[in-house]
């Protein structure tokens, strides 16, 4: 079954209902409460011959819990699938300072060490919940007050980028208020060596995402001002040259280990769907060879993750998650986030097209270098979003994975916008 051999369904099967492959027996008695059997999948990835991996939201008498399942290939046996380990919110083994941040109090002591907005004397005046919860890789939480003080984000993660990410939150932020006021970064309170954990104030606002998805009347101008933003960042050198003396940039990848990280990224669909990988493949090599005749010039500061979930709307624009944060290609920057407006439009042109002029315009003129390589690495993300947003367990897959693919085979050697 997770060869891939027999085909993407019985994976999906699996994913959809755990209960049937050993998931009640590895959950055991670990959950804080008795299981409802309400089963939420957020999220699935499958590595053939390797491991499938799933995350749920589980329903318990005490309320909703988060749950991390693998399943390996295994020569054991006992029910109808492979073995599957559990581990069950605030569990983590490669990050045990999970436990101690999924305790309020500890967490709001934590909060006004750095200078946080949030204190509670009491327990019951204060509620945790958890955003995101990946072991091995990476946990959020929320910290919010019943009193109506302002709330706080939780980031840990297992290479503690969140101690870069708060130099480069403010830096940022402070360029931003003084040449952009309408924009600025996620607002960092500190970093807790103790914990491995980043604090962040919870700012109010709906990510630039949902309104793309809706098609707000308000994305265009957005758009715009985010350009604006961005090409800010990608120019300032006084504020580049600051982070990167205090350590806090990463060096960007180049192309060959984007591209390299896509093939790896795409390994179930070159298995799954055999015919669309060949077709992955080729494009890849096709970016690798086009970008050869457009070279990058001077490492910018650049965000490294910039679409549209990694910004919120509101009175201020705010650009968040910058832990990937680097010197690197500007390029690729605005590649995604073509990339990624075409994900949020598709099959709609005359609204892909509008979005694409108004961050092109917004960025401004005198760019051209860097919009020349971008179009060549647009089909790259698109390449990847195949890869990693069409999740699996989802009875579409087959057809969204072909669907995204084709996208970037139209963004080949053209220009995406």
């Amino acid at each position: 079954m997770l060869s891939g051999a027999r085909g993407e369904e019985p994976v999906r099967r699996l994913v959809l209902d755990p209960w049937r492959h050993g998931f009640a027996d590895a959950l055991g008695d670990v959950t804080p409460g008795r299981p409802s059997g309400r089963l939420e999948v957020l999220r699935s990835t499958f590595k053939p011959g390797r491991r499938l991996s799933a995350y749920y939201l589980l329903g318990t008498d005490r309320g909703p819990i988060h749950v991390a399942a693998t399943w390996r290939p295994t020569t054991a046996d006992g029910h109808d699938g492979p073995p599957v380990s559990v581990l069950v919110s605030p569990a983590d083994p490669a990050m045990p300072q999970l436990a101690r941040l999924a305790d309020a109090d500890h967490l709001a002591r934590a909060v006004a060490e750095v200078g946080g907005p949030l204190h509670e004397p009491r327990r019951d005046g204060l509620r945790l919940h958890t955003i995101r919860y990946r072991p091995g890789e990476r946990h959020v939480l929320g910290l919010t007050s019943v009193g109506g003080r302002p709330g706080v984000v939780v980031k840990t993660d297992r290479d503690h980028s969140g101690e870069r990410a708060v130099v480069v939150a403010r830096a940022a932020g402070a360029l931003l208020r003084f040449r952009c006021p309408r924009v600025g970064a996620a607002v960092p309170l500190g970093w807790v060596p103790s914990d491995a954990a980043s604090l962040w104030a919870l700012a109010p606002g709906s990510l630039l995402s949902r309104g793309l998805a809706r098609r707000s009347p308000e994305s265009t101008a957005q758009v715009s001002l985010l350009g604006q933003a961005l090409r800010l960042l990608h120019d300032d050198t006084a504020t580049a040259e600051h982070l990167q003396a205090c350590g806090a940039l990463l060096s960007s990848p180049d192309v060959a280990a984007e591209v390299a990280a896509t093939r790896r990224a795409a390994q179930h669909v070159s298995v799954l769907l055999p015919a669309v990988g060949q077709l992955v493949d080729a494009l890849l090599s096709a970016v690798a060879t086009a970008l050869t005749s457009a070279p990058p010039g001077t490492p910018t500061l650049v965000h490294g993750d910039l679409k549209a979930d990694n910004v919120l709307t509101g009175d201020v624009l705010r650009v968040l998650d910058l832990d990937r944060a680097g010197l690197g290609d500007p390029a690729a920057d605005l590649a995604k986030l073509v990339a990624d407006l075409h994900w949020w439009c598709p099959g709609r042109l005359g609204g892909a097209a509008g979005l694409l002029t108004a961050f092109r315009d917004g960025y401004g003129p005198g760019a051209e270098d860097r919009w020349s390589r971008a179009a060549a690495l647009v089909p790259l993300y698109q390449l990847r979003f195949a890869a990693r947003r069409c999740v699996l367990h989802e009875r579409d897959w087959s057809a969204r994975v072909e669907a995204q693919v084709a996208s970037a085979a139209a963004s080949a050697g053209t220009v995406p916008w």
